[in-house]
Formats: C-alpha cells, structure tokens, sequence
C-alpha cells in the first residue's frame, strides 16, 4: 500500500482531489456567508427604524454645572425632565421661528 502512494501520477491525483475538495469548501462557506449577509439585510430592511423620536427637544436626567437653555421652533416643543443645573433652567418653544444661536 504504502509503495503504491509513493508513485508520482497516484500523488498528483491525491493532490489534486484534496485541493479540489478544499476550493470547493471554501466556496460554499463563501456562498452561504453571502445568503446569510443578503437574509441579515433584507430582515433589517423590513423592520421599522429603531430610534423614532418626534421632533422637538428633550432633556432627560442631566445634571450640569452652569445653565441649562433649551430652544425649539419645531412642532416638537420642550420637554425637561429631573434636569439639575447651578444656575437657571430654561426651555422656550416658539414654533415656525428661527432658532436662537
């Protein structure tokens, strides 16, 4: 047996059955990656956006060392929320204004 695998022709064969065999893994693992990409981005496509906040600005547990200002000329408004400042806390909604700088 053993002189049998040592013949040049029988080690080629051998040879070129495992690279053979190798290529064709190593396609089908980059078929499958693919589908599973395509299936990934087709799901994500269909879901609603996770972040779907209304229009307007929020402030929601901050705790800050000076001011807190806060302005919207949105139809979203102001809302604050548990909000801690050293000095004043203001929120000002005039909608279809330009915003202050």
């Amino acid at each position: 047996m053993v002189e049998f695998l040592q013949q040049p022709e029988i080690q080629a064969v051998l040879l070129t059955a495992l690279l053979g065999v190798i290529a064709w893994g190593f396609l089908e693992w980059r078929k499958a990656r693919k589908r599973a990409t395509l299936r990934r981005n087709t799901l994500n496509e269909n879901l609603p956006p996770l972040t779907t906040t209304p229009a307007g600005v929020k402030i929601k547990d901050a705790e800050v060392g000076r001011d807190i200002h806060a302005y919207s000329s949105g139809a979203g408004g102001v809302e604050i929320e548990n909000a801690k400042a050293k000095g004043t806390i203001e929120g000002t909604h005039s909608p279809g204004s330009p915003p202050k700088p």
